[in-house]
């Protein structure tokens, strides 16, 4: 038996605070409130099963709750913590030869933000990492941020994304305007 599956408590328990962006100062109630409902979701969905048919040939019996999806609470306690200096070179190496803009995450942490032509800040495009979006723009995120149904996977897992996402991208071009560089 999972341990999300015990009855009574949950492992979104174990997931609390370990995921949530870092803080929620300035966050948007309806991004908090949210998080929240995915949590609750969370909780009250089941755990996928072989029976079900997107799963059916997925094996979740190594899913021991999950804490192990979670990032932990004291960045510093872990080896996966945030890197306190990462060398983006044999990263951007592998990338577009020159792209609009760029942003380099490594273990769920930004280590590189750049928008690469300046004309696109004039022209009104956001290039924002999640949590700065979502402070300085919410308003463009509101009705687009998890929006669509999870088509494949499990309601559960997507419910356990939505509950616990604290990196992305948002890339914002406003309407008719056509970036022909790519963003990566």
């Amino acid at each position: 038996m999972l341990q999300g599956q015990k009855s009574g408590g949950t492992a979104l328990d174990e997931l609390s605070s370990a995921s949530k962006i870092e803080s929620h100062d300035n966050l948007p109630q309806w991004f908090v409130d949210a998080q929240n409902e995915a949590r609750k979701e969370f909780a009250n969905e089941p755990y996928p099963t072989r029976k079900d048919e997107l799963w059916r040939f997925s094996s979740v019996k190594n899913l021991d709750g999950v804490a192990a999806f979670a990032r932990p609470a004291n960045p510093g306690a872990a080896s996966l913590a945030r890197p306190a200096a990462v060398d983006a070179k044999p990263v951007l190496e592998h990338g577009f030869p020159e792209p609009a803009g760029r942003m380099v995450f490594v273990n769920d942490q930004l280590v590189s933000c750049e928008l690469l032509d300046d004309s696109l800040n004039d022209r009104g495009v956001l290039f924002l990492p999640l949590e700065q979006a979502l402070k300085l723009r919410p308003d463009l995120l509101q009705a687009h941020f998890m929006a669509q149904p999870a088509r494949l996977g499990s309601k559960k897992f997507a419910a356990l994304h939505k509950a616990s996402v604290s990196a992305g991208t948002v890339l914002y071009l406003p309407p008719g305007l056509a970036v022909d560089a790519p963003f990566e």
